[in-house]
């Protein structure tokens, strides 16, 4: 792109396929074998679920258009679909890079340089299998992939599950008028040409990710949401799992004894607090090696 190039929204419903982020890799993250293909692209983030009850689209601007600090870019796309959904009454907002309807989030994002343009990608997710996405990521336990499943469940939503799904077509049009309103741009709708679609087809091969070992973009897990995180260590010791939430360890169960699972839903993470909250059920000694092993753990990174 140049300077003085338009801007695209490029949007489509693709056929069902995981999608790994730029850093991630496909050995650490995924279970072995994968029912759907497997692409990454070059775009942040973590793995994804796209199929066609998913509307995906992705602005591509000149750097030129975009705001001067790459962590503004994300406004430009998620603020106008966030009026979408707003306009059809659902009670949608901004967390982060995500877009959470009801405290679910229901929309993700990724962004990237690539030549001399800004790509900030999303999508409009009608209907999401969760169980189908759990079972594709590699989990360290059964028990893992249980919790897996249940964080999906309580912390992802879909159109579906909150109101009345629009026709793609609708949908396309509403977010047109509503970039037009927070940008001041005119979109005119096109499709492919023979040469782009060819263009297209010719760079899947280089979405392909490449084989070999690697670790995981989240430590020992995975993030399920803004600020949550799923994650599972385990040692000579024996193991620990964690599901964090807000900055707090909303969930938990470890090998060396029976705790509530919401044990420590509302204590500080910090070593002397958790080994408290243990202490009913360990000697203190045992509490303060087990708090260390559970904030090792732990993940609170709010966008990892």
């Amino acid at each position: 792109m140049q300077p003085d190039d338009a801007p695209l929204l490029i949007w489509g419903q693709p056929a069902a396929h995981l999608c790994l982020g730029q850093s991630q890799s496909a050995a650490a993250e995924l279970a072995r074998p994968v029912e759907v293909p497997v692409l990454q692209r070059p775009l942040g983030g973590g793995t994804v679920w796209l199929d066609q009850d998913q509307c995906c689209l992705a602005l591509v601007a000149p750097l030129e258009l975009l705001p001067p600090r790459p962590a503004h870019w994300f406004d430009v796309l998620l603020e106008p679909m966030m009026q979408v959904f707003q306009e059809v009454g659902l009670p949608v907002v901004r967390a982060g890079r995500d877009l959470h309807c009801r405290g679910r989030k229901i929309a993700g994002s990724g962004a990237a340089t690539l030549g001399r343009a800004g790509v900030v990608a999303s999508s409009f997710m009608m209907e999401f299998p969760a169980t189908s996405f759990a079972r594709a990521l590699a989990c360290p336990s059964a028990a893992f992939g249980a919790w897996l499943e249940d964080a999906l469940e309580d912390h992802l939503t879909c159109w579906r599950r909150e109101g009345p799904v629009p026709a793609a077509a609708d949908l396309a049009g509403a977010l047109r008028r509503a970039s037009n309103a927070a940008l001041g741009w005119r979109w005119m709708q096109e499709r492919l040409t023979a040469q782009e679609l060819e263009a297209r087809q010719a760079w899947r091969e280089d979405l392909r990710p490449e084989a070999g070992e690697g670790t995981r973009l989240v430590r020992d897990g995975v993030k399920i949401s803004h600020g949550v995180h799923l994650t599972e260590r385990a040692g000579t010791w024996g193991w620990v799992r964690t599901l964090t939430r807000g900055g707090r360890i909303a969930r938990l169960a470890l090998s060396g004894a029976h705790v509530a699972q919401d044990l420590l839903a509302a204590v500080l993470p910090r070593p002397e607090d958790i080994a408290a909250a243990l202490a009913a059920s360990l000697d203190a000694e045992a509490a303060h090696a087990w708090a260390l092993r559970i904030l090792a753990c732990a993940h609170m990174e709010e966008d990892a």
